[in-house]
């Protein structure tokens, strides 16, 4: 039975987790928009670096190449990340206005904005508090909507 005291927790959880959608999406928006354009102007500076780089010098080759291939990395982790800072605002004003889909898609932008953390981890991105932070952040929330029934009832789900 949904008592009031329950209904407030559960709007509160609502309210709280919309509040962080949207500064979470607000700031990864402004994050991966410097994240693709210094990944492209990266990609495009180690390009010339190659062109001119002369097969004497191959140890300049090898490092135009690398930094070629971080920087087409970077300008794709910062399109995903655009993709995902878009949907968290999507999703977070979804919650504030108690649509349904709003429940799933907190569930899938919270997983993804954790399985995008691992990728970048895996493939050579450093691991600080802050990221740490969000991680655990995010589980929790996907623990919470998953689990609570109160959340299940407020989006029409139980």
């Amino acid at each position: 039975m949904n008592t009031p005291q329950s209904s407030t927790q559960n709007s509160t959880l609502a309210v709280v987790t919309a509040i962080y959608m949207v500064i979470l999406g607000i700031g990864s928006f402004c994050l991966n928009i410097s994240l693709v354009v210094g990944g492209s102007i990266l990609g495009g500076l180690a390009g010339e670096l190659q062109s001119v780089a002369s097969e004497a010098d191959a140890e300049a080759a090898a490092i135009a190449s690398e930094a070629a291939a971080v920087g087409g990395f970077a300008t794709i982790l910062g399109i995903l990340g655009l993709v995902l800072a878009i949907a968290a605002l999507v999703v977070g004003v979804g919650l504030f206005m108690r649509k349904p889909w709003a429940y799933m898609g907190t569930i899938y932008v919270c997983a993804a904005l954790i399985i995008t953390w691992l990728l970048s981890v895996l493939f050579g991105g450093g691991i600080g508090i802050v990221q740490i932070i969000f991680l655990i952040i995010n589980a929790i929330i996907i623990f919470l909507f998953w689990t609570d029934k109160g959340t299940k009832q407020a989006f029409g789900r139980a």
